[in-house]
């Protein structure tokens, strides 16, 4: 069995490699694939299991590709109907949810097909309600996000979620209600209780809802940065052993109700009865949860493990799990793609590996802190590969969290919610004391926060050291002692590069943020960073993007902070940044909402490293008679060894041309071309006078200002220049050591399946 899991594993990860879905007539592979599983010989079985999980992976997908967003469809008005399928997500002037689409066009969808979109509806004339059907007007695009070196990866997420396009509610022609919810429902259920749970007048009343039936939506983004920091992001989602302590429970009691009646007891054991009632409720509660991951993972554990006590047989553990991964990814492979997947399966596959072959401790409380310490430790391998940074206090974080949430937070919040709507007020007082029980739980987790050296975000491990952190990983768990000597030797391999490798210096990289700039400039001795990116109502693009990639680069701290001017999409995540990293110098063309900083001024000059800073642009008579923002922009020349750079921020023609009156030599090799491209930027003596090489765009997927402007490549193109674009090739990274200027690397060179198809 656990070789089966392994060739399931591996047939339906390399699938995700492909540009495009294996063609359907793959599927006729699952007719040998039958016959071989009826062989008896063992390698017959498992080719005929491969077979299998590429027909079903190849079906899933050919399913999933079947609904697509048509191009001539895209950014144009679109009428739909649907019914809402998710808990809406409340932002501060918005709601988005998942819509399954019923209509579209003048076309009806059939049931099967995946046609789900995700929608923002903005300032919504009422509340939308998850079971709902509407009848919107929509503009939509396919699903697109920014694409870095380092971090988030939007576009695979979404694919995980079966999301096919994403866009957002026109305000006309109204959108109009067309069906109420259903009375009873699960989601419905799930709604209220999230609302009532954040009526009441609760400290961490997001938490409680997270915790209670996965509805974690409202957290707040400080409170995830906590428990990442801290490693206990985990303790926040319904988990494997929260389903399984109720289920727990569940079937002692029905059991014990059970042995009230003898008669049934004849006809059925009590046993078998609780184990079955505990299977049903641990059925009703995922789906209340939403059946994630790790929630259907453990339900499948408890269903494989309640049929082997029915048929009064017993299965090893390790091949549970194993039969719990195959129905897994043959129910939906996209599993794969979640980090919940790796980690839930991980995570109960060491806990058997702790337990393989090891004498029952004397004391069951150094049992316990052992598990913990050793589990925390084998873990960090796969929080390396999917968030990027580990957490050092992980290991003690969880010491005491785990029990404290798991058996005091939880069963409160849980009781809580259960009782909410018949004993108001004795809900009220459990959920109160889960609240104070968080309140314990957020102080411990942060002073271990504030610890230095909390979290670590190392460079990215070769393949080599990865396979050799993962394999020091198992040794550390397995109860095959002689093979533990290996375990030194291995975690050298990883620890050789457990430094920033050696790369050329100096280094530009133009970060993928969407509808907005953030420039990193590296150097021997320090690093520049010109913009933030922008921030809007459920993106920071200095949290998400810009820090993890500097982080990621090595660098705690940012010598130089330039801030272009204080629009949004320029300045938005300078906050963020400087929350995170200290800057030791901040300059700005026009002052910037919570930012200290010098005012950016033309003659000002400045060296780091290789690197030769001198600004341009504005004057002080500049930036007090400007009439609009985007000529206020800090305008920069900068030598990096034998290549020059010019990043000019938003300036319009007419502060190009003041720039060139006083300028007349700004020829560059590199441009940052103005404002994203827009016609009323990049003015024909400016491409003139620039001559650049590469004239470079950051600018988002579609976006509503349709930057950048045909004409304006196609000046860039006409003097010779390549113009690059982050919407299509995500961040781009240029090699500034040498004489000679080789070939940018992009972060969407990579071809991947949810990114395979995408229309431009």
């Amino acid at each position: 069995m656990r070789m089966a899991a392994l060739l399931v594993l591996l047939t339906t990860a390399s699938l995700f490699l492909l540009p495009t879905p294996l063609p359907l007539a793959t599927l006729w592979l699952a007719l040998p694939a039958l016959i071989l599983l009826l062989q008896k010989r063992w390698p017959l079985r498992w080719l005929g299991i491969s077979l299998l999980a590429l027909s079903v992976s190849t079906a899933h997908f050919n399913w999933l590709f079947s609904w697509q967003l048509p191009t001539a469809d895209i950014q144009k008005d679109i009428r739909v109907e649907g019914r809402i399928v998710s808990l809406p997500e409340a932002g501060d002037r918005s709601q988005r949810f998942v819509f399954a689409l019923e209509r579209y066009g003048e076309q009806a969808v059939p049931a099967w097909q995946p046609a789900t979109l995700r929608l923002s509806w903005y300032e919504p004339a009422q509340t939308p309600q998850v079971g709902e059907r509407w009848q919107f007007t929509v503009r939509l695009k396919p699903p697109r996000g920014s694409l870095n070196f380092q971090g988030f990866d939007y576009e695979r997420w979404l694919f995980a979620q079966h999301v096919r396009a994403t866009g957002y509610v026109r305000e006309k022609p109204a959108a109009v209600l067309l069906t109420a919810a259903a009375p009873v429902s699960l989601q419905g259920v799930r709604q209220n209780l999230r609302e009532q749970l954040l009526a009441l007048p609760l400290e961490h009343g997001a938490v409680i809802a997270g915790l209670s039936f996965g509805a974690d939506d409202a957290i707040s983004p400080a409170d995830w940065r906590l428990f990442r920091d801290t490693g206990t992001t985990h303790l926040v989602a319904i988990s494997g052993l929260h389903i399984t302590l109720i289920a727990a429970v569940a079937g002692f009691l029905f059991a014990g109700c059970w042995r009230l009646f003898p008669r049934l007891c004849l006809f059925w054991p009590a046993p078998l009865a609780g184990i079955v009632a505990g299977l049903v409720v641990a059925l009703a509660y995922s789906a209340l949860a939403g059946f994630s991951t790790p929630t259907l993972r453990s339900v499948l554990m408890l269903a494989v493990i309640a049929f082997g006590w029915v048929r009064r047989r017993q299965w090893p553990l390790s091949s549970t799990l194993s039969l719990a991964l195959i129905l897994t990814l043959l129910l939906d492979p996209c599993a794969l793609l979640e980090p919940g997947f790796w980690l839930s399966f991980g995570a109960v596959g060491l806990l058997f590996l702790l337990g393989a072959g090891r004498p029952i401790a004397s004391s069951w409380w150094w049992a316990a802190v052992r598990v913990q310490m050793l589990l925390s430790l084998a873990l960090l391998p796969l929080t390396l590969l999917w968030f990027g940074q580990a957490s050092l206090v992980s290991p003690l974080a969880n010491l005491l969290a785990v029990p404290w949430v798991s058996f005091v937070s939880t069963p409160l919040a849980l009781l809580g919610c259960l009782l909410l709507d018949w004993l108001p007020s004795v809900a009220t007082l459990l959920l109160h004391a889960s609240d104070w029980s968080l309140s314990v739980f957020f102080r411990w987790l942060e002073w271990l926060a504030g610890w230095q050296l909390a979290s670590i975000q190392p460079p990215e491990l070769s393949l080599i050291g990865l396979s050799a952190l993962l394999l020091a990983s198992l040794l550390l768990v397995a109860p095959w002692t002689p093979w533990r000597r290996l375990l030194p030797l291995l975690l050298l391999v990883p620890m050789l590069e457990w430094r920033w490798p050696d790369r050329p210096l100096p280094q530009l990289t133009l970060l993928d943020v969407g509808q907005g700039t953030a420039v990193i400039l590296e150097t021997d001795s320090g690093v520049l960073l010109y913009d933030s990116g922008p921030r809007g109502e459920r993106f920071d693009a200095g949290d998400q993007v810009v820090v993890p990639a500097l982080r990621a680069l090595g660098w705690s701290q940012i010598d130089q902070f330039w801030l272009s001017h204080a629009d949004t999409d320029h300045a938005g995540g300078a906050g963020a940044v400087l929350a995170a990293l200290p800057a030791r110098q901040v300059w700005s063309g026009e002052p910037v909402d919570g930012v200290t900083s010098l005012a950016c001024l033309r003659g000002q000059q400045y060296a780091l490293g290789q690197l030769t800073v001198t600004v341009l642009h504005p004057t002080a008579e500049d930036a007090a008679t400007a009439s609009a923002a985007n000529d206020r922009s800090c305008v920069l020349r900068i030598q990096a060894g034998a290549h020059t750079l010019l990043l000019t921020g938003d300036i319009s023609a007419d502060a190009e041309a003041t720039l060139l009156a006083r300028e007349p030599n700004v020829a560059a090799e590199l441009l940052l071309v103005p404002h994203h491209g827009s016609a009323g930027s990049s003015s024909p003596a400016l491409v003139a006078a620039v001559q650049p090489r590469y004239a470079l765009v950051s600018a988002g997927y579609r976006n509503p200002h349709r930057h950048p402007r045909p004409e304006i490549v196609a000046r860039y193109q006409a003097a010779g220049a390549v113009v690059l674009n982050t919407t299509e090739l995500g961040a781009i990274r240029f090699d500034l050591s040498g004489p000679a200027l080789p070939a940018p690397v992009f972060a969407r060179q990579a071809t991947r399946l949810w990114r395979g198809s995408l229309p431009e």
